[in-house]
C-alpha cells in the first residue's frame, strides 16, 4: 500500500489531465508584434496564466515607450546601485488600471528638482555650458512651476512591492484567469484528494503495521499541526522564492519529527522494502503535483492567442537582420517597442543584441551618461537598470 496508493492517484492525475488539462496543439505562425491591445504585463498573464513581479516590472519600459516616463544614466559604473534615476515626464492619462497604479506608485515617495530658470541658461551660456532644446522650452515656458518629479530604485526599496503585489493580485484574479482557461476547480480538488492520500499513506501504513498506537496519534497530531505552513507554502499569492525556501524547511522539519522523532522511522532504517515504497510513493506524488499544475487546459481564444505569443517568441528568437531592417524602416522604434515584450517572455538580451550590428538611434526615453551612443552599451545599461529595478521593486 505505501506505494500502490500514491501509484494508483498518479494514474488518476494523468486521467484527469488528459481530460480537463491537456491542450490542443497550437498554432504558432512567426509574429512581428505582439497580440493587438496588449501591454507586456497583459501579454505575460495570457503566456503563463500569472504573473509575478518581474513581469510587473516591464511596465517601467511600456511606460518610457509611450512618453510618461525617461529613464536617465547617472553613473558611467553599471555596477553602482545609483547609476540611474527614472523621471517623470507627463501625468497618467491612459485607461489601463494597472499602468496607473505602476505609475502612481513609481513616483509615490519621488522627489522634486526645480528645471533651470531661463536666467540661469542665459547666464551659463556666456560661460560655454550646453543645454538640450527640452532645457531652453522648459525654461521660457510657465509650466515647470512644480519642478521635475524623478525617483531611484533605492528610493523605491522597502514599499514599492505594495504596488507590485497589488497589481499581481489583480491581475492574477480567478475573473482574469476565465478569459484564458477552462474551470478545472473539480478535476484538481481531486487531484489535491489523490495526493493527500498518497501522503497519508505514506506516513500511516508503516505506523499500522508497527502497531505503534501512540506513533499513529501523534502522527495525527503533527500533520495537522504543519498543515498551515504547508498552506503557506503552497500559496499563489506569495513571491515564488519565498515559497520555495518556505517548503524547502517545512519539509526538511516535518521529515526530521517523523522519522527522528517517531519510531516509525526505523522500519525504513531495518527493512528496504518500506524505503523502496517510500521512494516510489514519493515520486508518484511529485507526478501528481506535476499533472495538478498543467491541469488548467486553455479555452479557444486562450489557445489562439497563446499560439500568437508563441509565434511572437519565435520571431524574437530567430528574427534576420534583413527583415529587423525593414520594419526599423516602417517604425524607427520598433527595436524598443517591442522590448517589455521580449523581457516578460525572457529573451530581451537575446532581442537587443540583433541590433548590435545595426544603425540604431536611441530612444527618446533615454539619456546616457555619456556622449555617443552604442547598441552595446545601451544593452548593458538596460540588462542592469531591470535586474536593479526588479530586486529593488518587489523587496
Amino acid at each position: 500500500l505505501i506505494f500502490i496508493i500514491p501509484a494508483a492517484g498518479a494514474v488518476v492525475a494523468f486521467i484527469l489531465w488528459l481530460i480537463f488539462g491537456n491542450d490542443d496543439p497550437a498554432v504558432d505562425d512567426l509574429q512581428y508584434y505582439p497580440p493587438e491591445g496588449m501591454n507586456s504585463l497583459d501579454l505575460a498573464f495570457a503566456y503563463k496564466g500569472r504573473v509575478d513581479g518581474k513581469d510587473v516590472v516591464s511596465l517601467l519600459l511600456h511606460l518610457a515607450n509611450q512618453g510618461y516616463i525617461k529613464i536617465v544614466e547617472t553613473s558611467s559604473r553599471l555596477s553602482s546601485a545609483g547609476s540611474f534615476k527614472i523621471v517623470k515626464m507627463k501625468e497618467y492619462d491612459g485607461k489601463d488600471e494597472n499602468e496607473e497604479k505602476f505609475m502612481n506608485g513609481l513616483f509615490k515617495s519621488s522627489t522634486r528638482r526645480r528645471s533651470r530658470s531661463a536666467e540661469e541658461i542665459i547666464k551659463n551660456l556666456k560661460d560655454g555650458e550646453v543645454f538640450t532644446r527640452d532645457d531652453l522650452e522648459k525654461a521660457l515656458s510657465a509650466e515647470d512651476t512644480d519642478g521635475i518629479e524623478e525617483t531611484t530604485a533605492s528610493r523605491l526599496r522597502y514599499s514599492f512591492y505594495r504596488t507590485i503585489n497589488k497589481i499581481t493580485n489583480a491581475v492574477n484574479k480567478k475573473e482574469n484567469r476565465k478569459k484564458y482557461f477552462t474551470n478545472t476547480s473539480f478535476a484538481s480538488v481531486l487531484v489535491i484528494l489523490c495526493m493527500i492520500v498518497s501522503v497519508i499513506a505514506i506516513i500511516a501504513v508503516p505506523s499500522i503495521v508497527s502497531s505503534e498506537v501512540e506513533s499513529m496519534f501523534l502522527l495525527i497530531m503533527l500533520m495537522a499541526f504543519y498543515a498551515p505552513f504547508f498552506a503557506v507554502g503552497f500559496s499563489k499569492g506569495m513571491p515564488l522564492a519565498f515559497r520555495i525556501i518556505w517548503l524547502g524547511f517545512t519539509t526538511i522539519h516535518f521529515s526530521a519529527m517523523i522519522f527522528g522523532g517517531l519510531q516509525v522511522g526505523e522500519l525504513f532504517e531495518t527493512d528496504p522494502f518500506y524505503a523502496y515504497g517510500l521512494t516510489i510513493g514519493i515520486a508518484c506524488i511529485v507526478i501528481q503535483a506535476l499533472f495538478l499544475k498543467f491541469m488548467p487546459k486553455r479555452t479557444a481564444h486562450g489557445l489562439e492567442v497563446y499560439g500568437k505569443i508563441k509565434g511572437f517568441k519565435k520571431f524574437l528568437e530567430t528574427a534576420e537582420k534583413d527583415r529587423l531592417e525593414r520594419l526599423m524602416a516602417e517604425k524607427p522604434s520598433y527595436a524598443y517597442d517591442i522590448l517589455p515584450y521580449a523581457y516578460v517572455l525572457g529573451v530581451s538580451t537575446k532581442w537587443m543584441k540583433k541590433f548590435e550590428g545595426l544603425t540604431v538611434a536611441p530612444p527618446d526615453w533615454y539619456d546616457g551618461y555619456t556622449t555617443g551612443f552604442t547598441m552595446s552599451h545601451f544593452n548593458n545599461f538596460v540588462s542592469h537598470t531591470m535586474s536593479s529595478s526588479a530586486s529593488a521593486m518587489t523587496s
